[in-house]
């Protein structure tokens, strides 16, 4: 029954206001101690985008008056040399990596899930390159891949009966040989996206697949991977992104050689800024990767979304 206005709340009415009027503040105290963390996020992060963007539509000038172009910047992207041999490099990369890295991920996790002794310890081993500097990673890989008989790769291949190939200087071999770096770095982190996937399906499926004769393949198929589709979608969406933006193996390995054969967008968007001095124009470049990505994670989220939330 409603009340009367003529009525006054009763005390059980007026503790549930108490109560709520406490949590709100208590709500409001807990804001006021992640405010640091934001100010900080804010000063570095969310103000230098804006401020990029804000670059994106002058021809900008580091020292003098910047002149503002509107969408010029934006417009000359499609005119720009190379803009189109960075942006097939690119997705050439992106075509590779992503599946190279989610079936090794995957094929490791798989392993790594298995009754196997030490297995805390190879899950420590195979995640050691996730947590390993990027330029450090590089720069031992591009000593693997050393033209000539000093390099490590060669002499491995050597005993083989191989001649030796020049891994990092050839344009067919380049792109390849930085997917090869990348699949080995980053299939740690998704392994244990992949591990934490498959221990949480229930044990009984195993059992009732086996006792229905199901074999190991069997068991693959029909239990483990569509159990771990919205697992997969959620590796496939973190590689594209990642595979979109891959800088620093381009940029110490090859330096987008050989004859641009290496050239990626965010290394293009970097010789833009620091070789170039076009900032403003960079800036533009930056933003249209941002709206690509934005895109891809649109699409999945319509799409899939029922699958992953």
């Amino acid at each position: 029954m409603a009340m009367s206005p003529t009525m006054k709340p009763g005390p059980l009415l007026r503790r549930v206001a108490l109560n709520a009027y406490r949590e709100a503040r208590f709500n409001y105290w807990s804001y006021l101690f992640i405010l640091p963390a934001l100010v900080i996020l804010g000063a570095f992060l969310l103000y230098p985008a804006l401020y990029a963007f804000r670059m994106s539509f002058y021809d900008w000038q580091v020292l003098g008056e910047s002149e503002f172009v509107g969408l010029e910047n934006y417009r000359r992207f499609f005119e720009m040399p190379n803009v189109r041999l960075a942006v097939q490099n690119t997705l050439y990369y992106t075509a590779i990596n992503v599946p190279g890295t989610l079936f090794v991920s995957l094929f490791v996790a798989l392993l790594l899930n298995a009754e196997i002794r030490a297995r805390a310890w190879f899950r420590v081993l195979f995640y050691l390159p996730v947590i390993s500097s990027d330029v450090a990673v590089s720069l031992l890989w591009k000593w693997i891949y050393w033209a000539g008989e000093r390099g490590l790769l060669n002499n491995l291949i050597g005993v083989f009966g191989f001649p030796p190939q020049d891994w990092l200087g050839d344009p067919k071999l380049a792109m390849p040989a930085i997917v090869l770096l990348t699949i080995w770095k980053g299939m740690g982190g998704n392994m244990l996206i992949f591990l934490a996937g498959l221990q949480s399906i229930p044990p009984e499926l195993y059992e009732a697949a086996t006792i229905d004769g199901a074999g190991v393949w069997a068991r693959f198929r029909h239990v483990t991977w569509p159990l771990l589709r919205p697992v997969t979608l959620i590796v496939l969406l973190l590689l594209t992104i990642s595979s979109l933006q891959v800088f620093t193996p381009v940029f110490v390995m090859t330096g987008g050689g050989p004859a641009n054969h290496t050239l990626t967008i965010a290394f293009y968007i970097y010789n833009l800024a620091f070789g170039s001095g076009l900032y403003g124009f960079a800036s533009a470049v930056s933003y249209l990767l941002f709206a690509a990505i934005l895109g891809i994670t649109f699409i999945q989220r319509r799409y899939f979304g029922d699958v992953i939330y």
